[in-house]
């Protein structure tokens, strides 16, 4: 792993950073403050600022369902100062359900480093009486009135989930969008709401205190983090959403700054970083590069698409 004096050495050499080391490093997270994600991003920007020796912080540019901040870091300067902290939903599903969305995730962007991913969960009530994906099929199937489901919002990728949750087990689900997953759970824990789909990291403290029980994920095999969750593949429901987080630098960026910034977060997120404080919070710690995030972008971003399809969802 390269040294913190290597990485500097190396950096202030490439075309446009010598102009660019008095500036700080500017990681926009395009969401707002005060969640998990932006927790990691000012905990990344710390070790980030330390390994590479020069001022980092953390700018949140919110709106439209983080287009404002990407499209901020798109026409940044490319130079390796100004990356954008991306939800993968941004680069992988967004593009299929926003007609206005600006940018074009693989021309405007280059990937530096996926920091973490985390799995989406199947959540519901205390006294739901499904155990399991199949029961729970069974129970919508009894009473078509009360085949509904929600999520953070429409256009997310649970909304998608649970849809195609509902599609491939036969039950036409309604969705039901809410502003958030806190505003859902009174509704979760009261039985209004029989299922509700989110990350894990924003469950696994509920779940802990039993408040609410976690019947799937969406991931491909369990994690650390959902050893104890039985995918929905596992139990006879081919879905697969991932989520994840990952830096991004504006196209034209060069390849050494890209490879080198790269480097920093893989060091950052490891096991001697902030892995265990990332594990922690619900996620899986990543750090894998950028032809790892690439590939993963184009097959995510065909399943996505297969997905918003199959809805009958409408670009806005």
């Amino acid at each position: 792993m390269p040294s913190r004096r290597s990485l500097i050495a190396v950096l202030a050499t490439l075309p446009g950073l010598a102009r660019a080391q008095g500036a700080p490093l500017r990681i926009v997270f395009p969401f707002a403050p005060g969640g998990a994600a932006d927790a990691v991003a000012r905990m990344l920007v710390e070790q980030l600022g330390a390994s590479l020796g020069r001022p980092a912080i953390v700018e949140n540019r919110t709106g439209a369902g983080g287009r404002i901040g990407a499209l901020a870091v798109r026409g940044a300067a490319p130079d390796g100062t100004t990356l954008l902290f991306a939800a993968g939903t941004q680069m992988v599903l967004q593009p299929h359900t926003d007609s206005a969305i600006g940018y074009d995730p693989v021309a405007d962007f280059r990937p530096v480093a996926q920091v973490m991913r985390f799995g989406q969960v199947v959540a519901v009530g205390p006294d739901h009486p499904a155990q399991d994906i199949a029961g729970l099929l069974v129970w919508y199937r009894a009473d078509p009135a009360r085949r509904s489901f929600g999520s953070p919002g429409i256009g997310t990728g649970a909304h998608f989930a649970g849809l195609e949750l509902g599609r491939l087990g036969g039950v036409a689900l309604e969705h039901v969008a809410y502003r958030g997953t806190p505003a859902a759970l009174p509704d979760l824990q009261s039985g209004r709401l029989p299922m509700f789909v989110a990350s894990f990291a924003e469950f696994r403290e509920h779940a802990a205190a039993g408040r609410v029980r976690l019947i799937a994920t969406t991931d491909a095999e369990r994690s650390a983090a959902t050893r104890d969750i039985p995918t929905l593949r596992e139990q006879g429901i081919d879905v697969v959403a991932p989520g994840w987080f990952a830096l991004y630098a504006p196209a034209g960026t060069p390849d050494a700054v890209i490879a080198r910034l790269a480097a920093a977060v893989a060091e950052a997120v490891g096991a001697g970083g902030l892995g265990a404080r990332i594990a922690a919070m619900g996620f899986e710690p990543s750090g894998v590069g950028p032809e790892a995030v690439a590939a993963a972008q184009r097959d995510e971003s065909a399943r996505w698409a297969a997905m918003v399809r199959a809805s009958g969802f409408r670009p806005a």
